[in-house]
This record gives structure tokens, C-alpha cells and sequence, in this order.
């Protein structure tokens, strides 16, 4: 394959189409299943009357809560490092 790789810029214009549209064939055709093993491969669980339903917005709501209270988590991590730092330093 590495001899055919070097040689390749030899060859005519319509081998060399012909190869990257073959090659790229094949990736598209990877990456679709790929895809298609990701969405259709697992069995979705259906929605009953006992599981809690959230809208779209309190998902969003629940999601940017979740995000803003990690961010503060690291920022307080960040200050009790730096508190450490400036005790050790004397500063």
C-alpha cells in the first residue's frame, strides 16, 4: 500500500479521481455507520404516566444550574489554592 501511496502521483487524472472517490466513499460510508449504530443501535425507552416529564426549558434551566454550580466549585478550588500559595510565599 505505501509503494501504491508513492506511485500514485504518477498515475492519470481519472485513476487518481477514481481513487479519492473511492476513499472517500469509504470514509462517508464509515462515519454513516458509525452514526447509525450510535442513534438506531439502542432501544429507546418509552415515556409511561409514573416517569417525571421535564419540558424543554426546565431541562435547559437544570442544565445551566448544573453548569454554574461546578463553575463556582472550581472558582472556590482555584481561591483555597491560591489562599495556600500566598500563606506558603508569605504574600
Amino acid at each position: 500500500m505505501r509503494k501504491y501511496l508513492a506511485t500514485i502521483h504518477t498515475r492519470s487524472p481519472y485513476h487518481k479521481k477514481r481513487f479519492a472517490f473511492l476513499v472517500s466513499g469509504g470514509f462517508t460510508l464509515l462515519i454513516f455507520g458509525v452514526w447509525s449504530l450510535a442513534t438506531f443501535g439502542t432501544a429507546e425507552k418509552t415515556v409511561t404516566k409514573n416517569d417525571n416529564e421535564f419540558s424543554p426549558l426546565e431541562s435547559l434551566k437544570a442544565s445551566v444550574s448544573t453548569a454554574f454550580r461546578v463553575l463556582r466549585s472550581d472558582v472556590d478550588e482555584v481561591e483555597k489554592g491560591l489562599e495556600t500559595v500566598n500563606q506558603e510565599y508569605g504574600r
